[in-house]
């Protein structure tokens, strides 16, 4: 996570040749990375030039094969300290909202589709109110509005639901190799969300394969939200 010179980490942009939903997307998660980067960045400075300091003004030799990434290994400063102490806290921050990113991206596609081919709203569930159709003057706005409320409605549906609904309807919906991995962590952000980090029965239905049993805390590594970053 931490260069070896810390500093502002470089501005990246999202590959050109795919949507705009997945512009947002990897917009969004190129700055939640990034936010993370200089948090720790502006820590590890922080403490190193403290460091730093308090050798000068001590008169003592000063380390000259140290940078702020040794010193926080060997001899971890206060902010250094204090961010280790909350880091179930951060991990558990910056996890929800990557996963709301990839969430609201799924719905942004799902949105696109049902404008382009709004036949696929088509079932056997009962039809709508006449006051709901008078609400609406033009027929692009109503359509807008099924549109939106069908794709709010399967935003609160597990990836398991909304994954079956897809194949349904003939979208394509493939995930790939990497489909295990996904589930869990958006199991994880619900339980983060809902439970405030605790496994519960929702959780354990979703990944039944998981050490984690009901009640317990959801413990979370920096590196567990690296390797999310891969997916």
């Amino acid at each position: 996570m931490i260069d070896e010179k810390p500093g502002p980490p470089p501005a990246v942009e999202p590959p050109s040749m795919v949507t705009h939903s997945a512009q947002d997307y990897f917009r969004a998660s190129f700055r939640n990375v990034g936010l993370l980067g200089f948090l720790a960045d502006s820590i590890l400075v922080g403490d190193f030039m403290v460091h730093r300091l308090r050798e000068m003004l001590d008169d003592n030799k000063m380390e000259t094969e140290i940078d702020p990434t040794m010193l926080a290994r060997q001899s971890p400063g206060p902010r250094t300290r204090h961010l280790r102490k909350y880091g179930q806290e951060l991990v558990e921050s910056f996890l929800t909202r990557l996963v709301d990113s990839f969430q609201v991206y799924l719905s942004d596609i799902l949105r696109e589709v049902l404008v382009k081919r709004p036949e696929i709203l088509r079932s056997r569930e009962p039809t709508v109110s006449l006051d709901y159709l008078l609400q609406f003057a033009e027929m692009e706005d109503l359509l807008q509005d099924v549109v939106d409320s069908k794709v709010s409605g399967l935003s609160y549906k597990g990836f398991d639901e909304l994954e079956e609904w897809y194949s349904r309807k003939g979208i394509p919906f493939e995930v790939g190799p990497d489909r295990p991995q996904v589930v869990e962590l958006i199991a994880t952000r619900n339980a983060i969300v809902h439970n405030r980090g605790r496994v519960d029965a929702r959780y354990v239905r979703a990944v039944p394969t998981s050490p984690f049993k009901v009640g317990d805390l959801r413990t979370l590594e920096v590196e567990y939200l690296l390797n999310a970053l891969q997916y």
